[in-house]
């Protein structure tokens, strides 16, 4: 009998690697479209779009089962699931970056200018000066480090939750 457990890192990579660059092409697609990096509020097609990406994820849990001689244990499809979120993460924060800093970096300007814009349109008795606090108190939440730190909570809190579930579903032990 095979009693060979084989390594987690190969599907971690190259799984990560895959679903970052389908990541990375869902957001070039996104940008020839709608001419922005930046998620619109209102953009539903967007947002189920996203998770069904996400759910990608249980793809390489379930491959790596059928590699495994049909075991899994949770800590496996934990450890699959989070290193290959972090991975996708970090292709996307890179191509964000060369998108942001290189390609169009006058971008988030514009996208707070047409906030204020807006913000003026809908309620015309405030003043350009409340309107442009109000975007400065937003911005803070817009910027680089703390936007990194938010989008890394959330991928790999989504990568957790959608490990923890594939993994309670797929998993079986090896009997002694």
């Amino acid at each position: 009998m095979n009693d060979k457990t084989i390594s987690t890192s190969k599907f971690i990579l190259k799984y990560g690697l895959i679903l970052g660059a389908i990541w990375v092409i869902y957001y070039f697609i996104k940008y020839l479209v709608t001419n922005s990096i930046y998620h619109k509020k209102d953009d539903l097609f967007s947002i189920i779009l996203e998770i069904a990406i996400h759910i990608i994820l249980v793809y390489p849990i379930y491959r790596y089962k059928l590699n495994n001689n049909g075991f899994l244990s949770l800590k496996q499809a934990l450890k699959i699931g989070m290193s290959i979120a972090l991975i996708t993460y970090l292709i996307c924060r890179i191509h964000f970056i060369v998108v942001n800093k290189i390609i169009e970096p006058k971008e988030m300007v514009q996208t707070l200018n047409n906030a204020r814009e807006k913000m003026l349109i809908i309620n015309p008795d405030t003043s350009p000066e409340n309107a442009r606090e109000t975007i400065n108190s937003t911005s803070y939440f817009d910027s680089f480090y703390i936007g990194q730190l938010i989008g890394l909570t959330l991928d790999l809190m989504f990568g957790f939750v959608i490990s923890l579930i594939a993994g309670a579903i797929m998993r079986k032990k090896k009997e002694l």
